[in-house]
């Protein structure tokens, strides 16, 4: 869990639930599910007021893909002289599809889909064997057809990057 960082027109939040699967201790695989939960921010607020319309622009709403994890640095530390504490930094590269919705005047939006690149750059702090605190940050790069709030027609393709900062627990088995 944790908030959208970078989307221009919208704030929120995103769910993220992945399943890895590693074959060895230094690399494995990932499925990754990510839900959006955003809303206008407050300079489509200012612009609607403004001009009496919304910019054009789509809302990410979902991804999914498969990334392949390295595990490059693992170490440990001492907290306080008390205790070891283990942790890992994972590099994850993957491919997915990402889902936007296409904002319109007057009707329902409009979803689409796109081909996605994603890069992740994953931390771990192991409490025991079987649970650790992850923090995630993921980048995600597609392209997005953008229409006309108002027209309702294609006015471009911007190539788009999604960043999350996700916090959460994994459990090993």
């Amino acid at each position: 869990y944790g908030p959208v960082i970078n989307d221009s027109y919208s704030d929120g939040f995103s769910y993220d639930l992945s399943l890895q699967y590693f074959t060895s201790e230094r690399s494995g695989f990932e499925l990754e599910y990510v839900k959006n939960i955003t809303k206008d921010n407050n300079a489509v607020n200012v612009f609607n007021d403004q001009y009496g319309t919304r910019p054009d622009f789509d809302r990410t709403t979902s991804y999914y893909g498969v990334n392949w994890n390295w595990v490059p640095i693992y170490a440990k530390m001492s907290l306080m002289n008390s205790k070891i504490l283990y942790f890992d930094m994972a590099f994850s590269p993957g491919f997915g599809v990402t889902s936007y919705d296409q904002q319109r005047y007057n009707t329902s939006s409009l979803s689409k889909t796109a081909p996605t690149f994603s890069f992740n750059v994953t931390q771990h702090f192991f409490l025991s064997n079987h649970f650790a605190i992850r923090g995630e940050f993921q980048n995600r790069w597609f392209n997005e057809d953008i229409i006309g709030y108002k027209s309702n027609a294609s006015v471009r393709t911007d190539f788009a990057h999604d960043t999350n900062l996700l916090f959460g627990l994994d459990f090993f088995f």
